[in-house]
């Protein structure tokens, strides 16, 4: 089956089951307006609280699924996240509370995973964890609501939590590609595939956990940013190799890259944005040629760039266009006083430093063009 047509098929899918889920919930409306002694605006408002708290709970049973079979299957834990919230833990320093959110996810648990590269490691409990513990809690409330009087309030919470369950499940399961990343089902389909990719998930989730402690991009092994298949876990981890090039700032290199990468049709959306800011990023720095700013006004960059403007790499993109473009030093300096504080909460110590140096690279080409010594 194309990509096209498993995307399209699964987005059908997911469609059906919201769809189902309201019709579920507003069958039931009417007996659990009658039996709950408020008002409509106040049962709207319940309904609402809910689904939010139901949201929530799930999100976290999700993560936490992910962490207890990824445990099980010998993966180490390196760090937690609902929604910007992050407990961290560092081999050195221990756990830490930082902030830091990723579009198109509520939550996040990233684990380092067991062996080396290239050998066969555990992969789908640790995939379906998530899936499986939705279940698991949502299934247990669906038998104690049928105990509950018709009606109660309660029974709205637990008709709620259950259907919030059983759907974020079946999204996490069925594989398809949303607006920023593949799913767990998409991870899941592509290795029963070819399991060979295996090592792309594997190279991804190391070069992760390494990133966190420290380790830069271009002092990782090589062999962790070579992919040769024709699906996403390899684009990806091409994408990787690219932010390896721009980290050594091999600038001319990841670039030809980056011209590459975007004619390849299973690069993940999110990415393909990320990967366009990058080539403008380098054109504006090196002044060897002129940018395409037209990309910029693409929805899914700015979407990007709203959903992660406080992201290091972001934040370096906007201050370089603000300096080395617009000639706003004003602008430049507010930027760039917004990274030095997103730093200090960010997670991930490896881009600190990387755009840490990235950034001044951007203040010294300043300085040069201008021919000055002082920083903008």
């Amino acid at each position: 089956m194309s990509q096209h047509k498993t995307k399209a098929k699964g987005t059908g899918l997911i469609y059906a089951a919201v769809i189902l889920t309201g019709m579920v919930i507003g069958l039931h409306i009417g007996n659990l307006l009658d039996g709950s002694g408020v008002g409509i605006p106040v049962f709207v408002l319940l309904l609402f609280a809910a689904l939010l708290l139901s949201l929530l709970i799930h999100t976290v049973l999700h993560e936490l699924g992910h962490l207890v079979f990824g445990l099980i299957s010998g993966y180490a834990f390196k760090s937690f996240r609902v929604g910007s919230l992050m407990l961290v833990r560092y081999e050195d320093e221990g756990f830490q509370l930082k902030r830091s959110s990723i579009a198109g996810t509520w939550g996040q648990c990233l684990l380092d995973p067991p062996g080396r590269y290239g050998e066969p490691f555990p992969y789908r409990l640790y995939l379906y964890g998530g899936v499986l513990f939705n279940v698991t809690f949502a299934v247990p409330v669906a038998a104690v609501s049928l105990l509950l009087p018709t009606g109660a309030l309660t029974e709205l919470f637990a008709m709620v939590f259950t259907l919030t369950g059983l759907l974020l499940a079946f999204v996490n399961w069925v594989p398809v590609k949303n607006a920023y990343i593949p799913n767990d089902g998409t991870n899941a389909q592509i290795l029963a595939i070819d399991r060979d990719s295996s090592r792309y998930l594997w190279a991804q989730l190391k070069i992760a956990a390494l990133n966190q402690e420290g380790v830069r991009l271009k002092n990782m092994p090589e062999a962790y940013f070579q992919a040769e298949a024709n699906n996403y876990l390899a684009s990806s981890l091409r994408v990787f190799r690219i932010g390896r090039l721009i980290d050594a700032q091999h600038f001319v290199e990841a670039e030809a890259a980056i011209d590459e990468l975007l004619d390849d049709t299973s690069l993940v959306p999110i990415y393909r944005s990320m990967l366009e800011l990058e080539r403008v990023f380098i054109r504006i720095l090196s002044d060897a040629k002129p940018a395409d700013l037209g990309v910029l006004e693409q929805k899914g960059i700015r979407q990007l760039r709203k959903a992660m403007k406080d992201f290091p790499s972001i934040l370096r993109f906007e201050y370089a266009q603000a300096l080395l473009l617009d000639g706003d030093t004003g602008k430049a300096n507010t930027i760039r006083e917004r990274f030095e504080k997103t730093c200090l909460h960010y997670p991930n110590k490896a881009d600190i430093e990387s755009e840490s140096e990235l950034m001044e690279l951007v203040a010294a080409t300043h300085r040069k063009r201008q021919g000055c010594t002082l920083y903008p």
